[in-house]
């Protein structure tokens, strides 16, 4: 990796001035209209999870870097597409996060991790011993925990793994999209590529190899 790479990788990254819009497409034309901001600018879709998947009377979401924003306002403005201002700087928001205050209101362990409670009750509360009778349950590890150490470190918006990827300058491959359903089968960027990387057919998410898990789900069939 050269000096600059390296520099980049090791820097924290920041999203200030970045915005994320809200519109809701009324008809086809305005549909056309966010197809078109996809085509000519670097884009990242919340929701859906791209602009292929944006339908008549979705709610859409989307971010867009600082020195993009005014262009993106304007290119709405000019083809009447209603929109707001979802997140008006993104860095704000996720500063926020950092907040020991915020983060723990946010999440109570309790609220999700009662299972010691759960196999307690088994027997004795009826709702949970049929549940347990009944249901098989997966518990499973923090399967990418490179990645989930760099978000919160290097860069929040950051949802690959961190493994090299052959024949690509490109770190990390996301989990989520490493299955061949057609992801980012157009308006791909190197934006896309630095966040959602997708391996080459045939390609596999290296962190299930190295837990030695075979998931035929996690890979990509030629």
């Amino acid at each position: 990796m050269g000096t600059l790479s390296a520099f980049a990788e090791a820097s924290v990254q920041t999203f200030e001035g970045e915005k994320v819009f809200r519109v809701t497409p009324h008809n086809e034309e305005q549909v056309e209209v966010l197809t078109t901001l996809a085509s000519n600018m670097q884009v990242d879709f919340w929701h859906p999870d791209s602009v292929t998947l944006v339908k008549t009377g979705m709610t859409v979401d989307f971010r867009v870097e600082a020195d993009l924003c005014s262009e993106a306002e304007k290119l709405l403005q000019q083809n009447g597409l209603n929109y707001e201002v979802l997140i008006d700087n993104l860095q704000t928001a996720l500063d926020g996060q950092f907040d020991s205050h915020v983060r723990s209101a946010g999440h109570q362990y309790e609220k999700y991790n009662n299972w010691e409670k759960a196999v307690r009750t088994y027997g004795t509360e009826t709702i949970m011993t049929h549940l347990l009778d009944q249901l098989d349950f997966y518990i499973l590890p923090v399967f990418n925990i490179d990645g989930y150490v760099y978000t919160w470190t290097k860069s929040r918006m950051w949802r690959k793994t961190r493994s090299t990827n052959a024949g690509s300058s490109c770190i990390g491959t996301d989990p989520n999209r490493n299955f061949n359903a057609g992801w980012c089968s157009k308006y791909v960027f190197s934006y896309y590529n630095k966040y959602i990387h997708i391996p080459a057919r045939g390609g596999k998410v290296k962190m299930i190899e190295m837990i030695g898990l075979d998931l035929n789900w996690f890979t990509v069939q030629p």
